[in-house]
Parts: structure tokens; sequence; C-alpha cells
């Protein structure tokens, strides 16, 4: 069953999890779009630090060349 949700309850639910979890948004190519600020204190890096930057940055970069 397929579950409808108005534009408020999906607001909703889209705020709470900005609230409660890490996010980042990349565009197609892995460029970082922008990360909410749980995700920045995680890490320890402000937007304007990442923004622009290639999701590459996250991995060390022996295992990023790896075939896996």
């Amino acid at each position: 069953m397929f579950a409808f949700w108005s534009a408020r309850q999906m607001k909703a639910k889209l705020e709470a999890i900005e609230q409660s979890q890490a996010v980042i948004e990349f565009d197609t190519d892995g460029t970082i779009l922008t990360a909410n600020a749980n995700f920045l204190n995680v890490l320890g890096y402000s937007l304007d630090e990442i923004r622009g930057q290639h999701h590459s940055m996250f991995v060390d970069p022996v295992e990023s060349a790896g075939s896996e």
C-alpha cells in the first residue's frame, strides 16, 4: 500500500530528518552542493570548506584508488 503525504506532512518529515541526521547533498558527478549543520559538526568542516569539492575528499586516498 502506498502512503500519500500532504505537503505539510512531507515538510515535517524533512525537518525531522534535518534535525536528527547528518545530511549531505551531491550533484550527479559527486560534487558537494550542501550539507547540514549536523554533518558539518560531526566532520569538523564548514560549508565553505566542502562546497564544490568532490565527495572523494572524505575517503582515504588508498581506499579511493581501490577497485571497490
